[in-house]
C-alpha cells in the first residue's frame, strides 16, 4: 500500500523520527503525493478537468502544487511542502527528497517538454534544496543538481 510505503520514508529519512500516526496524518507532502496520484489517474484517462479539481484541492488543502500531468515516482518525500509546484510535464524519479518552497516550473509556452526531470539522488538523503527554482531541464538531461544548474544558468 502507497501510504504505507510514503509513511516508512518519511519515518526513515525524518531526523524528527515521527511516530506512524504522525506520518500518516501530519505530513503534508504525503497528502499531496496521494492526492497527486487520484489527480493523475483521472489526467490519463482523460477527465482533465476533474483532474485539476482534485488537483485545485490538493493544493488548498496541503499548500502544495503538483500538476495533475507531472509524472511521480516512488517513494516522494516533501519535507516542509509550503509552496512546492511541480509543473505538468516534470518528472521525479523514485526516493527524491523535496522541501519547501521548490518549484520545478517552465518558462516557455511552446509545448512539449517545459519542466525539469529530478531523477532519484546517487545518496538516498542528497535533497533538492530550499526554494530552487528551476526553469529548464539540465543540457545534459542527467539528474537535476538545482544548485550548480542554476549557477551554470547565472554566468
Amino acid at each position: 500500500m502507497e501510504i504505507i510505503e510514503l509513511a516508512r520514508t518519511i519515518r526513515t529519512r525524518d531526523p524528527a523520527r515521527p511516530t506512524w500516526i504522525e506520518a500518516i496524518t501530519c505530513y503534508a507532502g504525503l497528502h499531496a503525493v496521494l492526492m497527486h496520484r487520484a489527480a493523475h489517474l483521472l489526467y490519463r484517462i482523460g477527465l482533465r478537468a476533474l483532474a485539476r479539481a482534485v488537483s485545485h484541492t490538493g493544493r488548498f488543502v496541503t499548500g502544495i502544487e503538483i500538476h495533475p500531468g507531472a509524472r511521480i515516482g516512488r517513494r516522494l518525500f516533501i519535507d516542509h511542502g509550503m509552496g512546492v509546484v511541480i509543473g505538468e510535464t516534470a518528472e521525479v524519479g523514485d526516493d527524491v527528497l523535496i522541501y519547501h518552497g521548490v518549484t520545478l516550473g517552465g518558462l516557455s509556452g511552446t509545448p512539449g517538454k517545459r519542466h525539469p526531470t529530478v531523477l532519484p539522488p546517487r545518496r538516498r538523503d542528497a535533497p533538492v534544496p530550499a526554494a530552487p527554482r528551476a526553469a529548464q531541464q539540465p543540457p545534459d538531461g542527467m539528474g537535476l543538481d538545482i544548485p550548480t544548474f542554476l549557477r551554470r544558468q547565472s554566468n
